[in-house]
């Protein structure tokens, strides 16, 4: 599974098929990150976090923390349409983008937030190295286990709350998706 269009679905995975013998049939699917759920589903997170936290919704920012590619902008392309989709569906909440790999970096989210409060959902589908070390340690925080539950915090760094999600691969709506996209 991958979260959406890039280098490696549009370049290395078709090579790779290339190689596959004609004998063996193949279905590729579109990357689930793209699916038209996943602003919900990741939307629904945030709301979650301010809601238990009777959090002034006008002092949060929503950070949507995706890989990003130099050589590729697809990536890029599709976290900045999901952020605004979350953006419309959390009323126009603060909303930006991050990425581990190109600008604008995840280090840089005091520059460009400036609410009290910031809520981290990462575009990423598991709950390896980026979400446990790379994307903590770029928000200031420690690294840890942040798959154990689906959210950890409320976190400090930099002088504001931090609330840090687990990779959105966890969401048990994601099993629904997958069984409608493969049965049909």
């Amino acid at each position: 599974m991958f979260t959406g269009f890039g280098y490696i679905t549009d370049t290395l995975i078709p090579q790779a098929l290339d190689q596959v013998s004609d004998e063996i049939r193949v279905r590729l699917y579109d990357p689930i990150g793209v699916h038209a759920a996943i602003p919900f589903i990741m939307a629904k997170r945030a709301l979650s976090i301010i809601d238990d936290h009777a959090l002034d919704i006008a002092q949060v920012s929503v950070l949507v923390v995706a890989h990003g590619h130099t050589k590729n902008t697809k990536n890029a392309d599709q976290t900045n349409a999901l952020a605004a989709d979350i953006k419309r569906q959390m009323n126009d909440i603060s909303t930006s983008v991050a990425f581990i790999e190109e600008t604008p970096l995840v280090s840089d989210w005091p520059k460009f937030t400036t609410t009290e409060h910031l809520i981290v959902l990462p575009y990423l589908i598991g709950g390896g190295s980026h979400t446990q070390e790379d994307i903590p340690i770029m928000l200031g925080l420690k690294s840890r286990d942040y798959n154990n539950t689906p959210v950890t915090g409320p976190l400090s760094a930099h002088g504001r709350t931090v609330w840090h999600c687990r990779a959105f691969g966890f969401e048990e709506a994601l099993f629904d998706i997958i069984a409608s996209i493969v049965s049909d």
